[in-house]
């Protein structure tokens, strides 16, 4: 399945249709004021006006640039030009040829309404998938009868995960040394037989220098993957590694203890994990705040159908609040969270198992 993701741009068309608020978009036929940047110019905004020809036919509108993530109030509109004119000029000249759009309620409110609703939601099952491989055991390091190994029971949680994982899955692996010289980009260990190619895809972690890369070709002995993240990104000699064997089943961790993080350090928990096991964190997170018009989330567009209700919601209900046709829009948000509570369960992801913390270390 491919990973869920939508822009700001196409999640702020749906919120648009869902609040009524389809903004008009032209493109500008000629450069606006070029000392006060106060004016933009679109001919294709005349078969707008009516046959009373008003100026002030887009007053107190906004005009909103997708390029710079610009907008400012409108001031008025001359019907024979195509001219808007703002209150307040912009930071550069609206050059010619530049999309703009033009909205009824200011578009960086409407952000803050959107962002507000990815976070909120993410209690809702509209939530982003959290995971990480970056750790292995540590249990019977010594192995390769190496004086200075041990065993070690604490592993530290990475700080990307602001709660503790939901899940913490183990698959076993291959482990090994690199046998061959220094400064190699290919990991060499004569003593294994692998099948060739069949750790394609899978990622292997250089367990020396911290550095790990995803596989791109195998024989019986060796491994290729572009490694990063590390001290030397290569493999010298004794380099110890890991790699998920292929035909690997997932075996869930029960039996750890979780440590309560000092002043919101990071996670960690005691558990006793041979190092031939590499470990899987599997949790949720809040979904990316929007910043850019490329800027994504982690939604399909079916979800991002029904978390902008929820948006919808919140919009009104703050519409409501500010006093502008409080019923009308409290009668709009009570609809809008109606329909975000009959789709919601249609749409957000499975409820992940949540694990039970035993805090008395």
């Amino acid at each position: 399945m491919s990973t869920p993701t939508i822009t700001y741009a196409n999640f702020r068309a749906i919120f648009n249709r869902k609040i009524g608020d389809i903004p008009i978009a032209v493109t500008t036929t000629s450069a606006g004021a070029d000392t006060t940047y106060d004016t933009a110019i679109s001919t294709a905004l005349k078969e707008y006006v009516t046959s009373s020809g008003s100026n002030d036919l887009f007053a107190d509108w906004w005009c909103y640039v997708p390029s710079t993530l610009e907008e400012r109030r409108v001031k008025s509109f001359d019907p024979t030009t195509g001219t808007l004119s703002f209150y307040r000029g912009f930071t550069a000249r609206v050059a010619t040829s530049t999309a703009i759009e033009l909205h009824k309620w200011q578009v960086s409110k409407k952000l803050l309404v959107m962002n507000d609703t990815l976070e909120y939601v993410c209690k809702d099952g509209f939530y982003a998938p959290s995971y990480d491989e970056t750790i292995w055991g540590q249990e019977a390091y010594g192995e390769y009868a190496d004086s200075a190994e041990f065993n070690k029971r604490e592993y530290a949680v990475p700080t990307t995960f602001e709660e503790f994982p939901d899940r913490i899955v183990l698959f076993e692996g291959y482990t090994g040394r690199h046998t061959g010289d220094d400064d190699a980009a290919i990991l060499t260990d004569e003593t294994k037989n692998w099948e060739t190619s069949e750790l394609v895809g899978l990622k292997i972690f250089n367990k020396t220098d911290g550095s790990s890369g995803t596989i791109t070709a195998n024989t019986s002995t060796t491994i290729t993957a572009t490694e990063s993240g590390g001290t030397g990104n290569d493999w010298d000699t004794d380099d110890e590694y890991i790699v998920q064997k292929p035909d690997a089943l997932p075996i869930d961790l029960k039996d750890y203890q979780v440590i309560r993080p000092a002043a919101g350090g990071a996670f960690k928990f005691y558990a006793t994990i041979p190092e031939n096991y590499v470990i899987k964190l599997i949790g949720k997170g809040p979904l990316t705040n929007f910043s850019t018009e490329a800027g994504t989330t982690e939604l399909y567009d079916h979800q991002a159908r029904i978390v902008a209700e929820k948006a919808a919601h919140l919009w009104f209900s703050l519409l409501a609040d500010e006093g502008i046709d409080s019923e009308k829009s409290r009668e709009n948000a009570a609809q809008h969270l109606a329909s975000y509570e009959y789709g919601r369960p249609k749409r957000q992801l499975p409820t992940q198992r949540k694990v039970t913390m035993n805090w008395n270390w």
